[in-house]
């Protein structure tokens, strides 16, 4: 199986990867725990976080997406507040966030193209892309599966994909590759073991040391 696993990450073509708690803790939250473009003392802060934590405690972690989507809308707009976030994400920061084994993993398959689509907005995405060496990243990414079928038509020569997430907007990516009939490794990170989503192939810890050793050996 090990064996199996390493020929198949060596012979992908094209990565689409998550960033938020897939490559780092999520700088998502990182960015709205410091009320990034507002204050903590904000009125529509204060009502932000509120609904948040409603939608939370009543629907779930399905509800994470919507809510980072009104936060993005409410207060990451303006040019000065972009330019601070911008500056905030250094490579040396980026290096110091990823979950170990991350930056190996991804070096170890730079003989593909290599995405970030991600929910978070350019100015994070691109110092990831950049620091990782990326082909590039797609942000504010609502709906990733019409992200990677945009891909898959604009550049129907590539016939083996690797995706890599952590949730089932993720996942989804893998099951459009699926239906055009595309070779896809997909592949889950936890945190915790528990019950693998049904869309991916293979499960790993945050921490990519593990499997790093697989790729490598």
């Amino acid at each position: 199986a090990r064996r199996a696993l390493k020929r198949r990450v060596e012979d992908t073509q094209v990565w689409f990867f998550d960033l938020d708690d897939n490559h780092a803790s999520s700088p998502a939250k990182t960015l709205a725990k410091q009320a990034a473009g507002t204050s903590y003392f904000s009125y529509q802060y204060l009502g932000w976080g509120m609904a948040t934590a409603w939608a939370l405690m009543t629907k779930g972690n399905v509800t994470e997406s919507q809510r980072w989507r009104a936060y993005v809308d409410t207060f990451l707009q303006d040019h000065d507040t972009l330019e601070n976030v911008r500056k905030q994400w250094t490579s040396e920061r980026v290096k110091q966030s990823l979950y170990p084994g991350v930056g190996e993993f991804c070096q170890s398959v730079s003989h593909a193209w290599r995405f970030y689509v991600t929910r978070n907005i350019a100015e994070v995405a691109e110092a990831f892309a950049e620091t990782l060496g990326f082909t590039g990243f797609i942000p504010e990414a609502e709906r990733k599966e019409s992200v990677v079928e945009h891909f898959l038509l604009e550049h129907p020569g590539f016939e083996r994909y690797g995706v890599e997430g952590d949730s089932e907007c993720d996942g989804a990516m893998a099951d459009v590759l699926r239906f055009y009939n595309r070779d896809v490794l997909a592949i889950c990170s936890m945190d915790k073991p528990r019950e693998p989503l049904p869309m991916f192939d293979v499960t790993v810890s945050k921490d990519r040391n593990g499997l790093v050793e697989i790729v490598q050996s």
